[in-house]
Protein backbone atom coordinates (compact mmCIF):
# COMPACT_ATOMS: atom_id res chain seq x y z
CA UNK A 1 0.00 0.00 0.00
CA UNK A 2 2.86 2.66 0.70
CA UNK A 3 4.69 1.52 -2.11
CA UNK A 4 1.10 2.72 -4.37
CA UNK A 5 0.66 5.44 -2.54
CA UNK A 6 4.67 6.69 -3.24
CA UNK A 7 4.03 5.91 -6.79
CA UNK A 8 0.98 8.13 -7.05
CA UNK A 9 2.98 10.84 -5.25
CA UNK A 10 5.44 10.99 -7.42
CA UNK A 11 3.17 10.74 -10.61
CA UNK A 12 1.28 13.77 -8.91
CA UNK A 13 4.82 15.32 -9.00
CA UNK A 14 5.15 14.39 -12.69
CA UNK A 15 1.88 15.74 -13.74
CA UNK A 16 3.13 19.57 -13.28
CA UNK A 17 0.23 19.73 -10.21
CA UNK A 18 1.37 22.95 -8.09
CA UNK A 19 -0.32 21.72 -5.44
CA UNK A 20 0.02 18.57 -3.46
CA UNK A 21 -0.66 16.85 0.14
CA UNK A 22 2.31 14.71 1.01
CA UNK A 23 1.54 10.93 1.44
CA UNK A 24 2.57 10.70 4.78
CA UNK A 25 0.45 14.07 6.06
CA UNK A 26 -2.59 11.66 5.82
CA UNK A 27 -1.30 8.05 6.03
CA UNK A 28 -2.34 7.68 9.52
CA UNK A 29 -5.82 9.39 9.32
CA UNK A 30 -8.34 6.61 9.62
CA UNK A 31 -9.65 4.88 6.52
CA UNK A 32 -13.09 5.91 7.36
CA UNK A 33 -11.93 9.43 6.98
CA UNK A 34 -10.07 8.50 3.61
CA UNK A 35 -13.01 7.02 1.69
CA UNK A 36 -13.22 10.30 -0.54
CA UNK A 37 -9.27 10.22 -1.17
CA UNK A 38 -9.53 6.45 -1.24
CA UNK A 39 -12.21 6.62 -4.00
CA UNK A 40 -9.85 9.45 -5.84
CA UNK A 41 -7.29 6.42 -6.09
CA UNK A 42 -9.22 4.37 -7.64
CA UNK A 43 -10.15 6.76 -10.40
CA UNK A 44 -6.31 7.46 -10.62
CA UNK A 45 -6.08 3.82 -11.25
CA UNK A 46 -8.58 3.87 -13.69
CA UNK A 47 -7.63 6.76 -15.72
CA UNK A 48 -4.37 4.99 -15.84
CA UNK A 49 -5.63 2.51 -17.22
CA UNK A 50 -7.80 3.84 -19.50
CA UNK A 51 -4.52 5.84 -21.40
CA UNK A 52 -2.34 2.87 -21.44
CA UNK A 53 -6.12 1.36 -23.62
CA UNK A 54 -5.54 4.56 -25.57
CA UNK A 55 -2.08 4.02 -26.02
CA UNK A 56 -2.73 0.69 -27.76
CA UNK A 57 -5.46 1.63 -29.59
CA UNK A 58 -3.66 4.50 -31.40
CA UNK A 59 -0.37 2.18 -32.05
CA UNK A 60 -2.93 -1.10 -33.42
CA UNK A 61 -4.50 1.80 -36.01
CA UNK A 62 -0.92 3.72 -37.02
CA UNK A 63 -0.24 -0.67 -37.51
CA UNK A 64 -3.28 -0.87 -39.70
CA UNK A 65 -3.33 2.05 -41.99
CA UNK A 66 0.29 1.33 -42.52
CA UNK A 67 -0.65 -1.76 -44.00
CA UNK A 68 -3.86 0.01 -46.22
CA UNK A 69 -1.42 2.17 -47.46
CA UNK A 70 0.74 -0.52 -48.59
CA UNK A 71 -2.64 -2.35 -50.33
CA UNK A 72 -3.69 1.31 -51.96
CA UNK A 73 -0.41 1.70 -53.99
CA UNK A 74 -0.81 -2.04 -54.84
CA UNK A 75 -4.84 -1.52 -55.96
CA UNK A 76 -3.33 1.63 -58.05
CA UNK A 77 -1.23 -0.67 -59.93
CA UNK A 78 -3.37 -3.41 -60.79
CA UNK A 79 -5.97 -0.82 -61.66
CA UNK A 80 -3.38 0.73 -64.15
CA UNK A 81 -2.32 -2.93 -64.92
CA UNK A 82 -6.47 -3.23 -65.93
CA UNK A 83 -6.38 -0.19 -67.63
CA UNK A 84 -3.50 -1.35 -69.96
CA UNK A 85 -4.76 -4.33 -70.69
CA UNK A 86 -8.38 -2.89 -71.27
CA UNK A 87 -6.52 -1.04 -74.21
CA UNK A 88 -4.90 -3.69 -75.69
CA UNK A 89 -7.83 -5.99 -76.24
CA UNK A 90 -9.15 -2.94 -77.95
CA UNK A 91 -6.61 -3.36 -80.86
CA UNK A 92 -7.43 -7.09 -80.53
CA UNK A 93 -10.89 -6.33 -82.26
CA UNK A 94 -11.98 -9.75 -80.32
CA UNK A 95 -15.39 -9.19 -78.76
CA UNK A 96 -15.24 -11.41 -75.97
CA UNK A 97 -11.31 -10.22 -74.88
CA UNK A 98 -12.61 -6.73 -74.71
CA UNK A 99 -15.43 -7.78 -72.93
CA UNK A 100 -13.20 -9.69 -70.57
CA UNK A 101 -10.66 -6.35 -70.48
CA UNK A 102 -13.42 -4.22 -69.43
CA UNK A 103 -14.70 -6.22 -66.72
CA UNK A 104 -11.28 -6.42 -65.21
CA UNK A 105 -10.78 -2.59 -65.61
CA UNK A 106 -14.24 -1.92 -63.77
CA UNK A 107 -13.15 -4.53 -60.86
CA UNK A 108 -9.44 -3.16 -60.70
CA UNK A 109 -11.02 0.33 -60.46
CA UNK A 110 -13.72 -0.51 -57.75
CA UNK A 111 -10.58 -2.41 -55.62
CA UNK A 112 -8.80 0.66 -56.26
CA UNK A 113 -11.83 3.13 -54.62
CA UNK A 114 -11.71 0.52 -51.62
CA UNK A 115 -8.46 0.81 -50.73
CA UNK A 116 -8.58 4.92 -50.87
CA UNK A 117 -11.66 4.80 -48.72
CA UNK A 118 -9.93 2.69 -46.14
CA UNK A 119 -7.21 4.61 -46.08
CA UNK A 120 -9.44 7.77 -45.87
CA UNK A 121 -11.14 5.86 -42.96
CA UNK A 122 -8.02 4.71 -40.95
CA UNK A 123 -7.00 8.45 -41.33
CA UNK A 124 -9.60 9.24 -39.55
CA UNK A 125 -9.43 6.61 -37.29
CA UNK A 126 -6.02 7.35 -35.86
CA UNK A 127 -6.62 11.28 -35.20
CA UNK A 128 -9.75 9.95 -33.21
CA UNK A 129 -7.19 7.29 -31.63
CA UNK A 130 -4.71 10.46 -31.15
CA UNK A 131 -7.55 12.24 -29.62
CA UNK A 132 -8.81 9.47 -27.21
CA UNK A 133 -5.24 9.56 -26.17
CA UNK A 134 -4.87 13.04 -25.35
CA UNK A 135 -8.23 12.86 -23.23
CA UNK A 136 -6.93 10.28 -21.52
CA UNK A 137 -4.00 12.19 -20.72
CA UNK A 138 -6.31 14.97 -19.35
CA UNK A 139 -8.31 12.49 -17.08
CA UNK A 140 -4.99 11.30 -15.56
CA UNK A 141 -3.74 15.28 -14.70
CA UNK A 142 -7.91 15.39 -13.64
CA UNK A 143 -7.61 12.45 -11.77
CA UNK A 144 -4.34 13.52 -9.85
CA UNK A 145 -5.73 16.94 -9.28
CA UNK A 146 -8.81 15.09 -7.55
CA UNK A 147 -6.77 12.68 -5.55
CA UNK A 148 -4.60 16.00 -4.25
CA UNK A 149 -8.26 17.72 -3.88
CA UNK A 150 -9.27 14.92 -1.23
CA UNK A 151 -6.12 14.82 0.76
CA UNK A 152 -6.11 18.24 1.26
CA UNK A 153 -10.10 18.30 1.82
CA UNK A 154 -9.15 15.51 4.88
CA UNK A 155 -6.55 18.39 6.00
CA UNK A 156 -8.75 20.71 6.47
CA UNK A 157 -11.45 18.95 8.18
CA UNK A 158 -8.80 17.60 10.97
CA UNK A 159 -6.96 21.22 11.06
CA UNK A 160 -3.61 19.76 9.51
CA UNK A 161 -1.33 22.09 7.67
CA UNK A 162 0.89 20.45 5.47
CA UNK A 163 2.42 23.29 4.28
CA UNK A 164 2.90 26.78 5.58
CA UNK A 165 0.61 28.49 2.18
CA UNK A 166 -2.06 25.71 3.11
CA UNK A 167 -5.29 27.04 1.13
CA UNK A 168 -8.06 24.13 0.23
CA UNK A 169 -9.57 27.09 -2.02
CA UNK A 170 -6.21 26.26 -4.37
CA UNK A 171 -7.00 22.42 -4.73
CA UNK A 172 -10.53 23.09 -5.45
CA UNK A 173 -9.50 25.40 -8.04
CA UNK A 174 -6.80 23.32 -9.47
CA UNK A 175 -9.16 20.56 -9.81
CA UNK A 176 -11.58 22.48 -11.66
CA UNK A 177 -9.00 23.64 -14.24
CA UNK A 178 -7.62 19.89 -15.09
CA UNK A 179 -11.28 18.40 -14.86
CA UNK A 180 -12.77 21.32 -17.78
CA UNK A 181 -9.62 20.75 -19.90
CA UNK A 182 -10.25 17.19 -19.46
CA UNK A 183 -14.27 17.26 -20.47
CA UNK A 184 -12.66 19.62 -23.21
CA UNK A 185 -10.58 17.20 -24.55
CA UNK A 186 -12.78 14.38 -24.21
CA UNK A 187 -15.34 16.58 -26.09
CA UNK A 188 -12.93 16.81 -29.18
CA UNK A 189 -12.34 13.18 -29.17
CA UNK A 190 -15.79 11.96 -29.42
CA UNK A 191 -16.45 14.24 -32.79
CA UNK A 192 -13.41 13.09 -34.02
CA UNK A 193 -14.62 9.05 -33.25
CA UNK A 194 -18.35 10.25 -34.81
CA UNK A 195 -16.38 11.45 -37.31
CA UNK A 196 -14.33 8.69 -38.04
CA UNK A 197 -17.57 6.33 -38.03
CA UNK A 198 -19.01 8.50 -40.55
CA UNK A 199 -16.06 7.48 -42.81
CA UNK A 200 -15.88 4.03 -41.95
CA UNK A 201 -19.73 3.62 -43.20
CA UNK A 202 -18.66 4.95 -46.35
CA UNK A 203 -15.21 2.78 -46.67
CA UNK A 204 -17.81 -0.49 -45.59
CA UNK A 205 -20.27 0.97 -48.62
CA UNK A 206 -17.41 1.21 -51.16
CA UNK A 207 -16.04 -2.28 -50.27
CA UNK A 208 -18.76 -4.38 -50.28
CA UNK A 209 -19.89 -2.83 -53.73
CA UNK A 210 -16.07 -3.89 -54.83
CA UNK A 211 -16.46 -7.64 -53.37
CA UNK A 212 -19.82 -7.84 -55.37
CA UNK A 213 -18.19 -6.88 -58.66
CA UNK A 214 -15.12 -9.08 -57.32
CA UNK A 215 -17.28 -11.86 -56.46
CA UNK A 216 -19.66 -12.08 -60.36
CA UNK A 217 -16.25 -11.24 -62.10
Amino acid sequence: MRVLLALLGMCSCASGLKYSVDENVVANVAPADRRDVQAAQSELQAAYGERQKAEAELAQTQTLLHAAEVDRKQAAADADHALDAQKAAEQSHDINHMNTANRNKEVAAAGQRAAEAKVAWLEKKERAARGALAAADRRVAAAQARYELEKARVCQARGIKPSSDFQLNHFETQYEQAAGEYQAAKNDADAAATDAGGVERDWKEVAKRYQEMKGGN
